[in-house]
C-alpha cells in the first residue's frame, strides 16, 4: 500500500507542488514541482490565465488522479479562537457556529464554518463545569470557496481537501519535529511570499495565532528595478540588499509582525524566542536575518530531509502534502495529530443555514406525517361507523327473520346463538328419528303391526333412542304382556325384548308394565 498526497500551492509568481509518498514499509519520498508565472511589475493574473496554467501544470507533471490538497490564504478567511466550557465533539459542532456568528460581519447563511480542537487550554482556572475546550475556528465565505473550487474544476482538479495556508505551515513544523528536528514547541513560522506574508504562531505545539499580512517580496523590491523587469529578477537582485533599500515596505512588514507578536504575548503571557522564515522571501538570506534582528528573535533552520535540499519556497505545499492522511480526524482533548482538523471542502455544503433547512424539511415532513395519521384515523372512524350501522341493520333483519321462523320464543337475547341452538336441537331430534336412515316412525308402525291381534294396549310413554325403544304402557293381563313380547321378538331386526316392572294396576283388569326393545346395529 502506498500513500501518495500532493500539496498544491498556487502563488502569485509560481505554482508549486510537493508530492509526499509513503510506502507500507515506512519509506517516505518527496518530489518537488514548480512552474513560474511570468508577470510584469504590478501585473495580476486573471482567473482564465490561472486555469490555463493549472491545466498545463497538471499535464506537464502528470498529476491527474492524485489526492490533491489545496489551501486558501488565511487573509481571505475569518480566523477566531474560542474557549468553550465543554469537550464533547458533538456539542462543539453544534455550538461553534452560533458562538462565532457574533464575531464575524456576515450572516451564517453566507459562510462555511469549521474548527480545529486545540490541546492547550488558555484559561488558568478551571471552567465552572470542570474543563474547557480551546478551538481555532476558520470561517470562509461561500462565494470564496465556490470560486476556488470552480477554478480547480475548470483545470480538471477535484481537491481532496481545502485547507488554510497558515495551518499547512504548522503541519510542516510538526512533521519536522517528528523527524527529530530541534524546532521549539513555541515558534513563529513566517512565510514571506511574493504578494503576502503568512504568519503562524504556535504555543505548546498548537497553532495559536494565524494571520496574513499583505506585504511580500513584490512590495519589498518594488521600485528597485525598472518597471519592465520581472519580480523574480528583482528578487535575485535583492538577495544582498539592506533594509534601507526595501523601504517603506520593510518597516511596514516589521510593524505588522511586531503587532502580531504582541497579540500573542498578551493572550499567552509568554514571549516568543524563535522564528522560522520560509517562503520565497526566506531565500533572500539577508532579509530573514534583518527581520530576526528587528523582531529580537532567533532565526532557526530545519535540517535537510529525504536526501534532498529543502527549498523554503515549498513550505506551504510541503505542509499540505504531509497533512493529507489525517484530514477529517476529530481528535479528543489531549491527543495530538499532525494534520489539521479543518477541511473547508467538507463543510462547504453543511453550514448552519443548511442544517436549518434540514430542520425545516424535517418539521415539514413531520407535519405531513401528522396530517396523514389524522386522515388515517378519520378514515378508520368513518369505516367503523359505517360497519357499525351495517351491523345494526343486519341484526334487525336477523331478529325479524328469527321471530318469523321461531314465533314461540318471546325473549330474544342473541338471535344467532338461539337459532343455532334450535337448529342443533332439531337436528338431534331428526337424528333420533333416523336422520337420513330409514325413518323410526315406519319402524314403529311395523312393530305395531306385529303385535298380537285382540290384545288391548294403552301407551303412556314412548322413548326412542338410536338402537332402543322404551315403552311404558298398560294392558288387561300378564298373559297379554307375554303375547306382546313374543310378537315383537318375531319382528326382523329386533334382538331382544325385556319386560321390567310388570304389576297390577289400581283398577280391575289393569296391568302396568315397562318394555325395552333392543334393535341390531346393522
Amino acid at each position: 500500500m502506498v500513500t501518495d498526497t500532493l500539496g498544491l500551492d498556487i502563488g502569485h509568481t509560481a505554482i508549486k507542488a510537493v508530492r509526499f509518498r509513503r510506502t507500507l514499509g515506512g519509506r517516505e519520498t518527496v518530489t518537488y514541482f514548480k512552474q513560474e508565472i511570468q508577470l510584469a511589475a504590478q501585473e495580476t493574473i486573471g482567473d482564465d490565465r490561472r486555469v490555463e496554467l493549472l491545466k498545463q501544470f497538471v499535464q506537464t507533471y502528470r498529476l491527474a488522479g492524485m489526492r490533491i490538497m489545496t489551501a486558501i490564504p488565511c487573509g481571505d478567511l475569518f480566523i477566531r479562537t474560542l474557549t468553550l466550557p465543554f469537550v464533547d465533539s458533538k456539542t462543539l459542532a453544534q455550538v461553534v457556529p452560533g458562538e462565532v456568528e457574533s464575531r464575524i460581519p456576515l450572516p451564517l447563511e453566507e459562510v462555511a464554518v469549521d474548527y480545529q480542537l486545540l490541546t492547550h487550554l488558555a484559561q488558568t482556572k478551571p471552567a465552572k463545569q470542570g474543563i474547557a475546550s480551546q478551538v481555532l475556528v476558520a470561517v470562509a465565505q461561500k462565494s470564496t470557496l465556490a470560486t476556488h473550487v470552480r477554478c480547480l474544476a475548470d483545470a480538471g482538479i477535484d481537491p481532496y481537501a481545502i485547507q488554510v495556508d497558515a495551518l499547512a505551515l504548522f503541519s510542516l513544523a510538526r512533521h519536522l519535529t517528528e523527524r527529530q528536528s530541534r524546532l521549539p514547541s513555541d515558534l513563529a513560522i513566517i512565510d514571506i511570499g511574493a504578494s503576502k506574508t503568512t504568519i503562524c504562531l504556535s504555543y505548546q505545539m498548537d497553532p495559536w495565532l494565524v494571520r496574513t499580512v499583505r506585504c511580500g517580496t513584490d512590495h519589498l523590491t518594488r521600485g528597485s528595478v525598472k518597471e519592465t523587469a520581472l519580480p523574480s529578477e528583482a528578487e535575485r537582485h535583492a538577495r544582498t540588499w539592506l533594509p534601507e533599500q526595501m523601504e517603506p515596505a520593510f518597516s511596514r512588514l516589521v510593524r505588522e509582525l511586531r503587532a502580531t507578536l504582541h497579540a500573542y504575548e498578551a493572550s499567552t503571557h509568554k514571549r516568543l524566542r524563535s522564528a522560522w522564515f520560509c517562503g520565497g522571501g526566506a531565500e533572500m538570506k539577508d532579509l530573514a536575518m534583518h527581520l530576526a534582528q528587528r523582531l529580537e528573535l532567533e532565526h532557526v533552520s530545519p535540517p535537510q530531509l529525504y536526501r534532498a535540499r529543502f527549498s523554503p519556497a515549498y513550505a506551504v505545499a510541503f505542509g499540505l502534502a504531509v497533512m493529507g492522511p489525517s484530514i477529517g480526524i476529530r481528535s479528543p482533548l489531549g491527543s495530538r495529530t499532525r494534520g489539521s482538523q479543518i477541511d473547508l471542502k467538507r463543510v462547504m455544503n453543511t453550514t448552519v443555514a443548511q442544517r436549518q433547512d434540514r430542520r425545516r424539511h424535517l418539521w415539514q415532513t413531520g407535519l405531513a406525517g401528522l396530517v396523514i395519521v389524522l386522515l388515517a384515523v378519520a378514515d378508520l372512524f368513518v369505516q367503523a361507523t359505517l360497519k357499525e350501522a351495517r351491523l345494526h341493520e343486519l341484526k334487525t333483519e336477523l331478529r325479524s327473520q328469527f321471530l318469523a321462523q321461531f314465533p314461540g320464543i318471546k325473549v330474544v337475547t342473541d338471535e344467532l346463538d338461539q337459532a343455532k341452538s334450535l337448529v342443533q336441537a332439531t337436528r338431534k331430534t331428526r337424528d333420533l328419528l333416523g336422520g337420513d336412515q330409514p325413518q323410526m316412525l315406519s319402524v314403529l308402525a311395523d312393530l305395531v303391526r306385529n303385535l298380537p291381534k285382540g290384545v288391548p294396549l294403552k301407551v303412556g310413554s314412548l322413548t326412542i333412542e338410536s338402537l332402543t325403544i322404551q315403552i311404558e304402557a298398560e294392558t288387561d293381563s300378564f298373559e297379554s304382556v307375554e303375547k306382546m313380547k313374543r310378537g315383537l321378538l318375531t319382528f326382523p331386526g329386533v334382538r331382544e325384548v325385556t319386560v321390567q316392572d310388570a304389576r297390577v294396576g289400581s283398577t280391575p283388569n289393569q296391568v302396568l308394565f315397562r318394555m325395552t326393545v333392543s334393535r341390531d346395529s346393522a
